[in-house]
């Protein structure tokens, strides 16, 4: 019988911590897991280079001279040209500015502040191109001061003075309106345009039914125009224009009626029309000569 000591069987050992366990003499190594790499931070890196990129891009843009604006086009809506170019180029002043840096809400509202334009548009056109469409206003009356004939639009916009003093509007397809109230008035100015558009409808109304008008005067009063041999006809204010209209026609009909002639009509209250019949004309005297008696 062989006996064992205790002292002399090989023990087992392991070691705790470490990738090896040992048993006996030999020992094996446990394979070390992979390293993951977080998707977000490869998100974010793209996102910041890209972020760069664009940045970079911007710069270039907003400070190379290829993008300067050198070229300024005038596209007009209309046949008449009464702003000049080099106005509406003053006033947009965008040469030499960066195209990025224009803006066409801002330029567009320059120009068509001016007294001749209507409406106004900008557009750009890379890489140094800006593109001003304008509508220009249409006169449609001459407004007569004391001081000279301005041009006026449907809307009441004063817009230029009249190239030509006209008589009455000859050479002019526009409407004659005198202005008695020593109102004195300018390019970029308003006058009522009810005024201006009561005039034309007038002389339209008035022409078809046979009566010429000589001039329209806007007074204290308010509207008044001047039919055949100078008879005023005072309407006032613009309102119930078709009103006193009829009421016109009614006191036509009754002065031919009684073989009256009127001097001044007043149809400022259409209900209560008021009008001075002219006098007629005196007849002058004949002075008779007697005979002589024969002498005795």
């Amino acid at each position: 019988m062989v006996e064992r000591y205790w002292s002399s069987i090989p023990r087992r050992s392991a070691s705790t911590g470490t990738d090896a366990t040992r048993f006996g003499p030999r020992s094996r190594t446990r394979t070390s897991e992979p390293t993951v790499i977080d998707p977000s931070f490869v998100h974010r890196s793209y996102a910041f280079i890209l972020v760069i990129g664009i940045s970079a891009a911007m710069f270039a843009c907003l400070t190379t001279p290829y993008f300067q604006v050198e070229h300024v086009v005038l596209r007009r809506i209309g046949a008449i040209e009464r702003v000049p170019l080099t106005t509406i180029a003053s006033v947009a002043s965008v040469v030499g500015q960066n195209i990025f840096k224009v803006s066409t809400i801002d330029v567009a509202r320059q120009v068509a502040q001016l007294p001749g334009v209507r409406r106004a548009r900008v557009l750009t056109h890379l890489p140094g191109t800006v593109e001003i469409e304008v509508e220009e206003r249409t006169p449609v009356a001459i407004w007569r001061t004391t001081t000279g004939d301005v041009m006026v639009d449907d809307q009441g916009v004063v817009i230029a003075e009249a190239a030509i003093p006209p008589e009455n509007g000859a050479g002019y397809d526009l409407v004659v309106i005198v202005d008695s109230t020593g109102t004195q008035v300018q390019a970029g100015d308003s006058i009522p345009a009810r005024i201006v558009l009561a005039a034309r409808e007038l002389i339209t109304a008035l022409g078809a039914l046979g009566m010429h008008i000589q001039k329209v005067e806007y007074s204290t009063a308010g509207l008044v125009v001047y039919i055949e041999q100078g008879v005023p006809i005072i309407l006032g204010d613009t309102e119930n224009l078709n009103a006193k209209l009829g009421q016109l026609i009614a006191l036509r009909e009754y002065s031919r009626n009684q073989h009256i002639q009127f001097n001044l009509l007043d149809i400022r209250s259409p209900g209560r029309p008021a009008y001075r019949a002219a006098l007629p004309s005196p007849t002058i005297p004949v002075r008779s000569t007697p005979t002589p008696l024969p002498r005795r």
